[in-house]
């Protein structure tokens, strides 16, 4: 049966190999200032909290129109999508069966699509299988791409490459080694390579490890306890370091503070069952200020700071406030699943949760000190995004669709599944939510109730 296996891979791979690789031109030009700049409208809050970012734009007071939608092809891991300053729709697709997420396609604002490019082809196969000799073969995949960085006029993705070396004796195998490699690589609006980075070997897997950390540099994590910092302008290595805490599938980004340090957060393996949340202070030279393992609590939410360097945190067994500091708890709050979203402009914390396991889910306001200044308790909550405008309204995504809340906790508009034209049978268990420059609202649904089914929809302002 195992033989067997391993001949029905060997043909699915010596028929993807045989794709046309796409040309490619990595010229690894400097990027001049204007494509450097964070596209207009749009900075994020901790980097990569789940999409949650803060507008320099009011909201729409009119509920936005849907313009148009698109259904990737994606089954095997979500499709995640950016936009890019030009108003540009990013996301990563690919056909079914695995791995499906490796063909980068830009969107142009109308939805019309701009080019599609094959980051590297689906798979290939080298060696050959002598059923009378010691062989080997090796197959190699793309197996996750993300977009990381949103430009000007370029995308920074974030890819990973699964390597399997396979040794044989005849048709039995007598070794197999798997080894990831990651690279990030800039792509202009034109679909050309801009620059890619060398690629690492690293030893974890997870959805989306690359993040801006400062205007110009990029970072990407390599292992359970380093990363490593490349410059956006280029990809040029610039340095690595140590941070403690790390873990798979789960390692987050970091949130840039004032001094040029970071704080980042993110879940230790106890067990095959449990998660042990993690807050680390990085000082600019790379030492550690201060890493709290917080033991009596399971697995840790999205974190947000403000501007007086209040650390909010959310784990499975509630809420804490942090002095980033020096990693003292001021106070803690509630007894079950709480999710920090961010940090609104007149300095409240939008966070939303459960109270106990059959609540519906809610979403709140608070200060600084705790104390909750209003709640919505109609909307099921998870680790979703949150756009938070410059008019303090704030645009949140549910299960059964996305609201616009006004400062005093009123809800001002509703898109629910039937006004998005949705389809499926299932409803969204994740968002990605983006504004554009021009102020509409690119929107991404998620599932995976029967493997992976995404859906972008295009919200365009009324009037």
């Amino acid at each position: 049966m195992k033989t067997r296996l391993v001949w029905i891979l060997v043909l699915v791979f010596l028929v993807a190999g045989c794709s046309e690789r796409l040309p490619e031109r990595v010229v690894n030009r400097v990027l001049t200032p204007e494509e450097m700049a964070i596209p207009p409208g749009r900075y994020q809050v901790g980097i990569d909290m789940h999409h949650t970012c803060q507008v320099d734009l009011d909201s729409p007071e009119i509920e936005p129109v849907l313009r148009w939608t698109v259904k990737p092809e994606i089954t095997i891991d979500p499709t995640d999508a950016m936009v890019d300053g030009e108003g540009g729709v990013w996301y990563n697709d690919g056909p079914s069966g695995w791995p499906s997420n490796n063909i980068v396609i830009r969107l142009n604002p109308d939805g019309s699509k701009d080019f599609e490019k094959t980051l590297l082809p689906k798979g290939n196969y080298e060696g050959n299988i002598d059923p009378s000799a010691t062989s080997s073969s090796e197959l190699s995949s793309i197996s996750i791409v993300r977009p990381v960085v949103a430009l000007q006029g370029a995308m920074v993705w974030y890819a990973q490459r699964l390597v399997d070396k396979i040794e044989y004796k005849g048709t039995e195998i007598i070794s197999e080694e798997y080894t990831i490699n990651s690279f990030l690589e800039c792509i202009d609006t034109d679909g050309h390579t801009r620059w890619r980075t060398e690629s690492v070997e690293v030893t974890l897997r997870a959805e989306r490890i690359g993040w801006r950390v400062t205007e110009n540099r990029v970072m990407m994590v390599t292992s359970l306890t380093s990363a490593n910092i490349y410059s956006l302008d280029n990809g040029e290595f610039l340095e690595s370091m140590e941070v403690p805490g790390f873990s798979g599938f789960v390692a987050t980004g970091p949130i840039p503070l004032p001094d040029g340090g970071w704080i980042f957060y993110g879940n230790n393996y106890r067990d095959f069952e449990s998660l042990v949340p993690y807050i680390s202070r990085i000082m600019p030279d790379g030492t550690v200020a201060w890493h709290d393992n917080y033991s009596q609590h399971s697995s840790i939410m999205p974190v947000t700071l403000n501007e007086n360097g209040i650390l909010l945190r959310g784990t499975w067994n509630g809420l804490a406030s942090i002095d980033s500091e020096s990693g003292s708890v001021f106070w803690e709050k509630f007894s079950f699943a709480n999710y920090p979203c961010g940090v609104m402009p007149n300095g409240w914390f939008i966070v939303s949760g459960f109270d106990h396991p059959n609540d519906r889910g809610n979403v709140r306001a608070m200060t600084s000190s705790g104390a909750v200044l209003w709640e919505i308790d109609t909307m099921v909550r998870g680790e979703n995004d949150v756009i938070i405008y410059r008019d303090n309204s704030i645009l949140i995504g549910y299960q059964w669709g996305i609201s616009l809340i006004n400062v005093d906790g009123s809800i001002l508009w509703t898109i629910d599944l039937d006004d998005l034209n949705y389809t499926g049978d299932d409803d969204f268990s994740q968002w990605r939510l983006n504004p554009t420059p021009d102020g509409n609202i690119v929107a991404i649904g998620n599932t995976s109730s029967d493997g992976y089914h995404s859906e972008i929809f295009y919200l365009e302002q009324a009037g």
